[in-house]
């Protein structure tokens, strides 16, 4: 029996970005047949990192009313369910256990190597996975509803393009043009 590869998502309130990611991080090896082969769980810095140290308002989705309804299409359609998830700060016994770790933006990104410096090597910025530099807005500043959907489907398409260089990071391979082979293809529909 194998131990799973701890991966993990850091934003800075552990709300929506980061759990989102999580739980479609999840679908995809589920529907690669890899679950049993990496665990996924995310986290938050705020309230805890040296340059934030201000406390989360509230630790559930569900709080922050405006956003959870306008999420609400969204995740129903993504099968992710939010309601009964709690927000949680990442601590050094994970940071260490993890195999990679993506920081949602760089802020976090900074706060991460703050907090663990030893594990400047398996911190990355979530948009590495597709080559990329830019950053995962926050949802609590979403305007609407199309604000939200514009986010999340940010963080969709980011995790189904950089599939396979998410695993490599994870793997820590370094293969050439990774991210356009289709290395873990999806079980088959019946």
């Amino acid at each position: 029996m194998s131990i799973k590869k701890l991966i993990i998502f850091v934003d800075r309130g552990d709300i929506a970005r980061a759990p989102i990611a999580a739980a479609i991080v999840s679908q995809n090896l589920n529907e690669r047949n890899l679950q049993n082969l990496y665990s996924v769980i995310s986290f938050r810095t705020q309230g805890y990192a040296p340059d934030d140290k201000e406390p989360i308002k509230f630790p559930n989705i569900t709080y922050y009313r405006k956003q959870y309804l306008d999420s609400e299409r969204w995740l129903n359609e993504h099968n992710i369910d939010l309601s009964s998830r709690w927000s949680t700060a990442i601590n050094s016994w994970f940071a260490e256990k993890a195999k990679v770790i993506f920081a949602m933006d760089t802020k976090t990104r900074r706060s991460l190597l703050l907090m663990f410096p030893n594990c400047e090597g398996k911190v990355h910025t979530f948009s590495e996975i597709v080559r990329e530099v830019k950053e995962i807005d926050d949802p609590e500043f979403a305007e609407d509803r199309q604000g939200l959907e514009q986010i999340y489907n940010g963080i969709e398409n980011t995790i189904v393009n950089g599939f396979p260089r998410l695993l490599s990071l994870t793997d820590g391979i370094n293969v050439k043009n990774l991210e356009t082979a289709d290395t873990y293809p999806r079980k088959e529909q019946k």
